[in-house]
């Protein structure tokens, strides 16, 4: 056992080495200052949708800051699942209440089978775009976006051999509960794979509308599951680039229960597998990480147990210098996060003392969940979101609706805010 334990320390410190490395290349990209900006009069018309099927926990405050962009042209539009979804009400009373002129309500078509309800909602609302309207972007319920959000996206679609703009969520949860802890840390990964590989979300991602139409993408998404990584490729694919915008980072303050971020982790995984042509790579990024971990637990557990010292203590000592070099790697990424919210002055939110003590259980929890979710996304076959069940097949690439329903929250136990 002492000779196996040493093998997988060995492996655990050059898995362990390579995640640093690119967490500190990422870093690198993601020190830069603050971006300047365009003046009022060379920023294009904007149009920003946000397809809605349930109401989010910070939705009110979402659209507050959508509303508040300093952007001299845009319209806000709201694609909504049904008249009777709870958003609805959110939206009325949210736009009545700032007497907003620039807003729009439509309703989904749910006959459309081939697709998810979200792409449904974004070709639907896409396909009736002119170019008057230059620039489009989904915006995501569940992130609050800061004041300069559409300037920092047009400024960088002024560049014309950009196609798309690429960022990510962020997760900073106000209360810190272990699986909200265990999605931040997945993401943080997470965040780095998709700037390693240019995976697109679509809360950051603007689109030139003439590219819309010139490249089809309303049958892209009526194909596709997510309206992001189902378009990028064929961006690249006509000659444009994908420009990772630092700054373009948004924060999500929403709990999830450990049960609840699996299904998310186990989802996006699916969505990478589904639609990125480097889907099978994103996903198995941190998988001898994870495996170096396991074992070395396994290892340290066992060798315990038969009161095996040495191999105890190669073991327990690797795995506690790894878990020390990637609470590391997560405080540089964090700090450089918190200068980028600062600039653009938003709330940075204090980390409590349960959720410091939680960490490192929760970054062993995130291995054994990341574990798991990989083979539970390969032999996906069907999937629920947001109450919708859908057929999907990988490799045909083909997905169907099954018996839509309007949306029905569900009951909460507790007043937090969970994501659903």
């Amino acid at each position: 056992m002492t000779t196996f334990s040493i093998i997988c320390s060995v492996v655990l410190g050059i898995a362990t080495l390579y995640q640093l490395i690119q967490v500190i290349i990422y870093a690198w990209k993601i020190r830069f200052p603050y971006p300047e900006t365009l003046e009022d009069s060379h920023l294009p018309r904007f149009a920003v949708l946000m397809p809605l099927r349930g109401a989010d926990p910070f939705l009110s405050e979402a659209i507050d800051h959508v509303l508040d962009q300093d952007y001299p042209d845009f319209q806000l539009h709201f694609v909504i699942d049904h008249p009777s979804d709870p958003a609805l009400k959110v939206v009325e009373e949210t736009i009545s209440r700032r007497n907003a002129d620039n807003v729009h309500i439509s309703f989904v078509d749910p006959s459309r089978e081939t697709c998810s309800l979200l792409c449904n909602a974004v070709q639907q609302f896409a396909s009736e775009l002119d170019e008057a309207t230059e620039l489009f972007l989904v915006c995501a319920a569940d992130v609050v976006l800061p004041s300069n959000w559409l300037r920092i996206a047009a400024t960088a679609m002024q560049d014309p051999t950009v196609g798309a703009t690429l960022g990510n969520r962020w997760y900073m949860p106000r209360v810190g509960k272990l699986g909200s802890l265990v999605r931040y840390i997945w993401n943080t990964a997470a965040n780095i794979s998709m700037f390693r590989h240019q995976g697109a979300w679509s809360g950051a991602m603007a689109l030139r509308v003439k590219d819309i139409h010139r490249l089809n993408f309303s049958d892209v998404w009526l194909r596709s599951f997510t309206e992001d990584m189902s378009v990028a490729k064929t961006l690249v694919d006509a000659g444009l680039k994908l420009k990772h915008v630092p700054h373009l980072i948004a924060v999500n303050r929403e709990e999830i229960s450990v049960q609840g971020n699996f299904h998310f982790i186990q989802r996006q995984f699916f969505i990478a597998r589904f639609h990125h042509p480097k889907g099978l790579r994103m996903i198995c990024d941190s998988l001898p990480l994870s495996l170096a971990s396991f074992f070395n637990l396994v290892i340290f557990m066992i060798a315990i147990f038969n009161g095996n010292r040495q191999a105890a203590i190669y073991s327990g000592t690797t795995l506690a210098a790894s878990i020390t070099l990637l609470g590391f790697s997560v405080l540089l990424t964090e700090v450089l996060v918190r200068r980028i919210m600062k600039a653009r002055g938003e709330e940075t939110t204090v980390v409590s003392f349960s959720a410091i003590m939680l960490f490192p259980i929760a970054l062993l929890m995130c291995q054994i969940q990341y574990l798991l979710a990989i083979p539970a996304a390969l032999r996906t076959q069907r999937i629920v979101w947001r109450g919708i069940t859908y057929d999907v097949n990988i490799r045909n690439k083909e997905i169907r609706m099954l018996d839509y329903e309007p949306y029905a929250p569900p009951i909460m136990l507790e007043e937090q805010p969970i994501s659903i």
